[in-house]
């Protein structure tokens, strides 16, 4: 004859999220929200020399945490690479201002991004947040946009 025992590592029919007894240093898990799916910063017009004649254009992304974990932004990657904050990178993109790499809940970063393109040809790009979200571990964000050149 068999005996079976189960043993429960949460106190036994408690749900780890609920306020019940919690063995082993459950934590509950953070959210990770992206505001837009991405920024498609149109089209800008170069001179004969590479000058940009409509200025340059910025966005934000606003990345947050709903949910009651603390969110880590571990890495940012563009495309395949790890991002450069603050220097500029792929055809005129720069990300500069990132101003938290650990959100409670609630609470939201922003990324700057500035496109001033210096030749012609297509900004069309993903930048990935990847974060400790275990359901959303990638969380991406495309970048689009144009320069012509007269």
């Amino acid at each position: 004859m068999a005996l079976l025992v189960l043993v429960c590592a949460v106190g036994c029919g408690d749900d780890p999220r609920s306020d019940g007894p919690v063995i082993g240093g459950w934590e509950p898990p953070p959210c990770v929200v992206v505001r837009s799916p991405g920024v498609d910063f149109g089209t800008f017009e170069l001179d004969d020399e590479g000058n940009l004649l409509d200025g340059p254009a910025e966005a934000e992304v606003a990345i947050g945490n709903e949910c009651e974990g603390s969110l880590e932004i571990r890495q940012i990657v563009l495309d395949e690479s790890m991002a450069t904050i603050d220097e500029p990178c792929a055809h005129g993109l720069l990300m500069y201002g990132l101003d938290a790499v650990i959100l409670a809940q609630g609470d939201v970063a922003t990324l700057q991004l500035r496109y001033e393109p210096t030749e012609p040809g297509p900004l069309d790009h993903v930048l990935t947040f990847w974060t400790n979200d275990a359901e959303n571990m990638r969380t991406p964000f495309l970048i689009r946009g144009d320069a012509t050149q007269r």
